[in-house]
């Protein structure tokens, strides 16, 4: 909650006209493979919390021109088990984006990646800036976003999933870019590190 806070802060601060939502909107902690926590809340009261947050969000940033959502690994869980019963997964109602209320706070549909061009365009096939949330979380701090440098060759790159801020910077043949790993909006101390090394 004060992280959620914080980012409302933020954006009332500057105002911004554009959103980009990395993914992991839902945790869906109950669809998880890993040991389940007894306290972390349902599905329905995450979808409850995103949906009010994103009202406040839409509050204190009247000019807001585009929000996008990229689809996350903790998303996944969700559509996944709607796609693993028969029968269901072509009902409107059991998409994500009826879930995480797209439409009614004024997203685009989820997407796997944005892509961005000098000129600020999205989907622009020779990006400048590639946005993402990833699939490998790499050991160290820095090296998901220096792995998205690469597969993006000569691009800037901001990428989630890492759970970790960080930063990398290099020179190419267009230039300097910079990859960014951007953290979580979570606690600073996941148990599932035994040794944080945000940078």
């Amino acid at each position: 909650p004060a992280a959620l806070r914080a980012a409302i802060t933020v954006a009332n601060h500057f105002s911004p006209e554009v959103i980009f939502n990395l993914g992991d909107t839902l945790d869906c902690h109950e669809l998880s493979r890993f040991v389940k926590d007894p306290t972390a809340p349902s599905i329905q009261e995450e979808r409850d919390r995103w949906a009010d947050w994103a009202e406040e969000l839409n509050a204190v940033c009247p000019d807001l021109e585009d929000k996008y959502i990229i689809m996350g690994n903790h998303d996944e869980r969700f559509r996944n088990a709607v796609l693993a019963v028969g029968g269901v997964s072509d009902m409107p109602e059991n998409s994500l984006d009826s879930v995480l209320y797209t439409k009614e706070l004024g997203y685009h549909s989820i997407c796997d990646a944005i892509n961005i061009n000098g000129g600020g365009n999205v989907l622009y096939p020779d990006a400048m800036l590639y946005l993402i949330h990833g699939s490998i979380a790499r050991k160290h701090s820095g090296s998901s976003a220096r792995a998205a440098s690469e597969m993006f060759v000569g691009a800037s790159t901001i990428v989630g999933h890492a759970h970790r801020s960080a930063i990398f910077t290099k020179k190419t043949g267009r230039g300097i870019v910079k990859s960014y790993e951007v953290g979580t909006l979570g606690t600073l101390s996941p148990d599932y590190m035994q040794f944080t090394d945000w940078s």
